[in-house]
């Protein structure tokens, strides 16, 4: 199959795990972050990733226009130390997010 992360499950549990890490990252260092495994389950997809989403509208819904010109402060995976503002995290985001949708859709259509 021409998908990322070796099944459309895998694939979509990458994009809800980079979700909460960009929020964690973003907006709120204190949440927890369990292993991609964990947030690659079907009751991981189903149940936290709504709600994930819903916490990203509400951030977004209060922010101003100066809040996105602020800068985050955060480390890669591997460590590395980086800054980028919020606007740029969102764009990534919705960059990555669309990749990973358009893999997945295009599994789906080809079973079609």
């Amino acid at each position: 199959m021409a998908v990322s992360y070796e099944s459309i499950q895998g694939t979509l549990g990458h994009i809800h795990f980079a979700g909460r890490l960009w929020y964690k990252r973003t907006v709120d260092p204190g949440m927890s972050m369990p292993p991609m495994a964990d947030l690659s389950s079907l009751e991981a997809i189903a149940g936290d990733w709504p709600h994930l989403q819903q916490q990203w509208e509400a951030w977004a819904d209060s922010l101003s226009d100066g809040d996105l010109d602020r800068v985050v402060s955060y480390k890669l995976l591997d460590g590395t130390p980086m800054d980028s503002p919020p606007g740029h995290v969102v764009l990534h985001l919705v960059n990555h997010a669309t990749l990973h949708r358009g893999q997945v859709a295009g599994c789906y259509a080809s079973w079609a």
